[in-house]
């Protein structure tokens, strides 16, 4: 097995362990999710429309991580720490905590529950037919997140909702989180609310500095002026990463 996996797959066996990177474990962590549908997927993994024990949740489910492009932290770090400083999963967990304390979950952020642990074989079993192409891969278990379903997308683009955007991007970095991945799709709900902390940097990561957050704010802010309208949408092209 790739020793990343083997890692991943060792993360939380212990179950009593009820924190990951600061953000609790899901209250019904043991209850096995009915798969609804598909709400998006990405680089990252996917999120499912889910229910536990009869009431919605967004299950966001990470693919597992594995090293390709160059981590956000040097090779010759334990692989506990290049996991914790690379993996979106860690990166998701510590920014949400990080809200959490500051009482912004459901603020400014798509409200958290925790995150999960999901067994290969009891994920590949509940998942629908129309959804088997999106089964575990490497036949590993997934961790994921538990968030509200968010039913209603950003209005329509208006210059209020622009301004409504960019507050919500502010406060994202005045709360100590550089946000590396503002784009119009990771945002939801008017007023609008980030929903994706992957590609995130907390206060608590050994390359956060202050100089830096400032940085991304400003370039943030500015993209989102920037943001065109595409079919009754706001649209962007993406500027490479610094």
């Amino acid at each position: 097995m790739n020793e990343q996996l083997h890692y991943e797959s060792k993360l939380s066996n212990d179950p009593s362990q009820n924190e990951l990177y600061g953000l609790s474990r899901f209250p019904q962590y043991d209850s096995i999710p009915t798969v609804v549908g598909v709400l998006g997927a990405g680089d990252q993994g996917e999120v499912f429309h889910v229910l536990f024990n009869g009431k919605e949740y967004a299950l966001k489910v990470f693919n597992p991580y594995l090293l390709g492009d160059p981590p956000m932290c040097p090779y010759d770090l334990p692989l506990h720490d290049i996991y914790r400083y690379s993996a979106p999963f860690a990166l998701e967990c510590a920014a949400l905590a990080h809200l959490q304390k500051q009482n912004l979950d459901g603020n400014i952020a798509v409200k958290c529950y925790g995150w999960i642990r999901i067994k290969h074989e009891t994920w590949n079993k509940r998942m629908p037919r129309s959804c088997r192409r999106l089964c575990s891969p490497f036949g590993s278990d997934r961790w994921a997140i538990v968030k509200d379903v968010v039913k209603t997308d950003i209005d329509a683009p208006s210059e209020q909702m622009r301004q409504a955007l960019q507050e919500c991007v502010r406060g994202i970095a005045d709360a100590g989180i550089i946000d590396m991945d503002v784009r119009p799709e990771n945002f939801m709900g008017n007023p609008p609310a980030a929903l994706d902390f992957g590609s995130c940097i907390t206060k608590s990561h050994f390359r956060y500095r202050r100089e830096r957050n400032i940085k991304f704010r400003e370039q943030n802010l500015g993209l989102i002026a920037e943001w065109t309208v595409k079919n009754g949408k706001f649209s962007y092209s993406p500027p490479p990463l610094q």
